[in-house]
């Protein structure tokens, strides 16, 4: 419990749970962003029609 409470004063509040999620989710979000970046880097047209709907 001592531990507990000291991790969670260090991790702003956060559970121990929710830091494991995050562990887990942010090399997730941060592949699925450079694999869009890259597709939309090598086919400009889809990036030009990405826009036109977004428009």
């Amino acid at each position: 419990m001592i531990y507990a409470s000291k991790f969670g004063n260090l991790s702003f509040g956060m559970s121990r749970e929710s830091i494991i999620n995050w562990h887990i989710a942010w090399p997730k979000l941060f592949l699925l962003i450079l694999t869009g970046y890259q597709l939309l880097k090598t086919h400009p047209i889809m990036l030009d029609l990405c826009f036109k709907k977004m428009l």
